[in-house]
């Protein structure tokens, strides 16, 4: 990835911030500006998915409503001191009409937190879908 391509990249990131948080609050309402509990998602790391391995988390899409998917696979990446890598593999109902992009989620144990989910193809169940990690850790 060369410069201009880093900063576009970064352009686009901000912009989907701004529609997630459009998204979160037109779906939470204005009990989560009250209680601050927006994108409260500090504890994620991959110890934190690897517990919710085969849980449900409830996507929020804005035209389809919510939606579950099941986490099915925590795939490792390469790490280094100070730093996971990690891809979450998520499994969409079959007749599931998701695209790519950045979406409100939330797991029974957690807060809601933005998350970016890409394609993954599809198996016998129906649409997977990736979210690729790369955390710096204390």
């Amino acid at each position: 990835m060369n410069r201009r391509e880093f900063l576009a990249s970064g352009s686009a990131t901000l912009a989907s911030a701004t529609l997630v948080t459009s998204a979160a609050i037109e779906w939470m309402g204005s009990a989560a500006i009250e209680t601050n509990n927006l994108f409260s998602a500090g504890n994620l790391c991959r110890a934190s998915f690897a517990r919710w391995i085969n849980s449900s988390f409830q996507l929020h899409h804005t035209m389809l409503g919510p939606i579950d998917l099941k986490l099915v696979n925590l795939i490792d990446g390469p790490s280094a001191k100070g730093h996971e890598q990690f891809s979450l593999l998520f499994q969409a109902p079959g007749t599931s009409q998701l695209e790519r992009g950045t979406y409100v989620m939330a797991q029974a144990d957690s807060e809601y937190f933005p998350l970016y989910l890409d394609s993954a193809g599809n198996d016998a169940q129906g649409p997977l879908f990736r979210a690729d990690f790369n955390l710096t850790t204390a």
